[in-house]
């Protein structure tokens, strides 16, 4: 249900979602690990060997060049390689769309050759004096820069051509490369392949020409011609890359021989006019246009580096500025104009003209002395003052002093390092003290927690959650306390019959009470307000109640003819008239009151511009509310109605936080229209317990907090459920995501702390299974079970708790 994940912007370049076959070669080419390819027509790369658009991570237009580092996989009928390419997306790519590289066999086997030579002599890498330790070198093509020597070091950056830096270390021979470590000037440092670095004084490097012509491959204008009338020339035939031009030979005598063509983006055409004897063109390089930058400083500081330096015609150039001991950076100028702010680096990237930049320094302000404060405790408190012995509660405290005091508690706790919260157990009475210490001095408060004996009589409906589900006319209903359940989403109510009853027979055996499951205004009445299909929710509702399960319908979501149509969100935008969605729930209340559902939640995470889109509006949900619990309440006087469940979201242009929404609620006279607060208060990939700040805190423990804002509105009687609480086990970005121990203590953590909170009604953990294994989203993953069906330790772990009493 909740999608935790942020919308990836894919650019797919190719005409079609399969490869095209407008430009496959006749058939695939065959390579080695370490052999250089380049491409010809714009190309997708994939995660995985397979043309499944799913597994598209990028592409790379026509020219593009990159190093063979796994394969072959044959699969989806193409043959693929895995490549490194020198820009952009890695991956895998079908070997019809690459072509070898004839540049790739000299530069591994010979020295570069250049204009000002590299002090070598060409036939072996050796011969390349020019790059060693503590030369300066500049980069004579986009260069990766790697953490090892290695062409399967991982890629930590990138320079474009003529970027410049200073040899530390090397060489290391791997892959058929001499590897360098380089020192950039823009502060990265890593490992480069010598045969794309020259002196940094000279230009760039002329590509060599290779011998293997059997290595190109032909096109329609990969033609020479010749003229000439005495003894015999040559001609050099023309780059081909994407489009080569033709070279010509018009020097004196007969006939001439052609020479296999370097691979270079933008070649020029090499002639001979000479006459006599014939004449042996060469491909020289081009020169490249260069700009000059001016770099100066004032008195107090430096600039790096200073002086002119001449940089190519859009490669890039970092300056770092330096203030002396005693001052500080005042301004820094480009090209006359001053920069808003005092950088301390700056960097000229894709440079097309003369450039110049100026720092000036100024005496810099002494930092006042640090302003000492004694500890001050504003609040020590137990979560329940009274408890049952065996069961735990938790000791908050908030502390303020500079610097920062060291919190120690007797009762055999001890000092406290970074946290505000601890739980506790006592088994009798017991005076917890707090003391609170810094430099300034000592401070201390006191709490009483008081045990007693369990109670023998008959357990009450608080202590014990029904095993059949509720009612009509319960009203304490709205109170049930501490039991746990699983929040299903929309797959349950679309699995068949058998799966549907697999599923929700795992939750018998997790020992869960309750299922929250969808019903999807846009699928009972997807074509008009008149025509209802209820079949799903039906043979749902049936499995639920053989299961001896509680339900917790969703009521949510928006038909087309419901909702404006310039509205590009499709079902997640609100309706345009509530009392349209307000007859659905009643219908739903009517129609489910008598087999067993009188729970019910309104909406999912409004306050969340995905799901009420295009952005929140809080008094419009808070006017949905009102109507869709009136009439609710008129079906099913004994149901009992939740706020939409809300999300872990910051107050931005688009989304609303938690508690501003609730105080919006109760602003717009919400109060009297739910009897439950419901909650998402994800914390992943930290614990719940990690800090006092985050989303499980923000429930009771800050201020203002969701349970403090009832409270002020009168409504502290009222309990929250958590209706969503989870954490994915896999995704595309390990930050947001934990393995699946972490996900047990997870769950640990979590039910913990539950346990300690008499205003919490039913916990929900979302969800019971992975719903794929494509690691493209996190939304996959939050299962306790994996998605072949074998259990992860979460599942375990919840089941014991459960168990062992909530």
């Amino acid at each position: 249900m909740m999608k935790r994940m942020a919308i990836m912007a894919i650019y797919i370049l190719c005409s079609t979602c399969s490869l095209s076959p407008l430009t496959k070669k006749a058939e695939a080419s065959t390579f080695s690990i370490g052999e250089r390819v380049y491409i010809v027509n714009t190309l997708r790369v994939h995660k995985i060997p397979s043309n499944s658009t799913d597994s598209i991570v990028g592409a790379h237009p026509a020219g593009s060049f990159g190093t063979i580092i796994s394969g072959p996989k044959v699969t989806s009928a193409y043959t693929w390689w895995q490549v490194d390419y020198d820009s952009g997306a890695d991956g895998w790519s079908a070997s019809n769309w690459l072509f070898r590289a004839p540049i790739q066999t000299i530069a591994k086997k010979n020295s570069i050759v250049s204009s000002t030579n590299l002090s070598g002599t060409i036939g072996n890498q050796t011969g390349n004096t020019a790059v060693q330790v503590g030369n300066q070198i500049q980069t004579t093509a986009n260069l990766k820069v790697r953490s090892a020597p290695s062409a399967n070091g991982a890629p930590i950056g990138k320079h474009t051509v003529g970027s410049k830096g200073t040899v530390t270390a090397g060489p290391v021979s791997a892959n058929g490369y001499k590897w360098w470590h380089i020192e950039y000037r823009d502060g990265l440092s890593g490992w480069s392949a010598q045969d794309w670095l020259a002196p940094a004084a000279s230009s760039a490097p002329v590509i060599p020409i290779s011998t293997a012509d059997s290595a190109m491959p032909s096109t329609a204008n990969d033609t020479p011609s010749y003229s000439g009338e005495g003894g015999g020339g040559s001609a050099t035939r023309a780059p081909v890359i994407p489009t080569p031009p033709v070279s010509t030979n018009t020097g004196g005598g007969g006939g001439g021989s052609v020479l296999p063509a370097p691979i270079i983006p933008t070649p020029p055409v090499s002639t001979n006019t000479g006459g006599g004897g014939g004449g042996n063109p060469s491909i020289s390089a081009p020169t490249p246009t260069t700009y000059t930058l001016n770099a100066s400083s004032d008195v107090g500081g430096t600039i790096s580096p200073t002086g002119s330096t001449k940089i190519n015609s859009g490669a890039s150039q970092t300056y770092l500025i330096t203030a002396a001991s005693g001052k500080k950076i005042s301004t820094v100028s480009i090209d006359g104009k001053a920069l808003s702010g005092t950088p301390s680096s700056y960097v000229f990237s894709n440079v097309t003209a003369n450039h110049t930049i100026h720092a000036t320094f100024a005496v810099s302000t002494t930092t006042p002395p640090l302003q000492l404060t004694a500890p001050t405790i504003t609040s020590f408190k137990a979560g329940t003052s009274t408890i049952t012995t065996g069961k735990s509660t938790s000791l908050t405290w908030i502390v303020t002093g500079t610097p920062t005091p060291s919190i120690s508690i007797n009762q055999g706790i001890g000092t406290i390092i970074g946290t505000s919260l601890v739980l506790i157990s006592p088994t009798t009475t017991k005076v917890y003290t707090l003391t609170a210490s810094n430099t300034s001095g000592t401070k201390t408060a006191q709490v009483t927690v008081i045990a007693i004996a369990p109670s023998t009589s008959t357990p009450t409906a608080n202590d014990q959650p029904p095993a059949t589900p509720a009612t009509a006319g319960s009203s304490a209903a709205a109170q049930i306390g501490h039991t746990a359940g699983i929040s299903a989403g929309w797959p349950l109510s679309q699995m068949t019959p058998a799966a549907m009853n697999a599923y929700l027979d795992r939750l018998v055996e997790l020992k869960a009470t309750w299922v929250r499951f969808d019903i999807d205004w846009d699928l009972i009445q997807k074509d008009s307000q008149n025509a209802f299909d209820w079949s799903k929710i039906d043979s749902l509702v049936a499995a639920i109640n053989s299961h001896h399960l509680s339900g917790l319908g969703i009521l949510q979501f928006t038909p087309a003819w419901a909702r404006n149509s310039a509205c590009a969100s499709g079902n997640k935008c609100p309706p345009n008239k509530f009392d349209q969605f307000a007859t659905f729930a009643a219908a739903a209340a009517t129609r489910y009151k008598d087999k067993g559902i009188h729970t019910w939640e309104i909406w999912n995470e409004p306050n969340n511009a995905i799901f009420w889109a295009p952005r929140t509006d809080c008094a419009a949900y808070t006017s949905l509310l009102k109507i869709t619990y009136t009439a609710i309440k008129t079906a099913d006087p004994g149901a009992v109605v939740l706020s939409g469940g809300l999300a872990p979201e910051p107050t931005d242009t688009y989304n609303t936080s938690q508690a501003d929404f609730l105080k919006c609620i109760y602003t717009n006279g919400g109060k009297e229209y739910f009897d439950v607060l419901a909650d998402h208060s994800y914390t992943f990939p930290a614990l719940p317990s990690d800090n006092n700040t985050n989303m499980w805190a923000q429930m009771a423990a800050t201020n203002p907090s969701l349970r403090s804002i009832m409270s002020t509105n009168g409504d502290s009687h009222k309990k929250m459920w958590i209706t969503e609480f989870g954490t994915p086990t896999n995704g595309p970005d390990s930050n947001t995501f934990v393995d699946e121990a972490r996900q047990s203590l997870m769950v640990t953590s979590a039910m913990t702390l539950y346990k300690t909170y008499d205003w919490a009604g039913p916990i929900f953990w979302y969800t019971l299974n992975d719903l794929g294994i494509s690691t493209s989203t996190i939304e996959n993953f939050f299962g306790l079970i994996r998605a072949d069906g074998s259990l992860k330790p979460a599942f375990t772990t919840l089941k014991n708790i459960i168990n062992a009493g909530l």
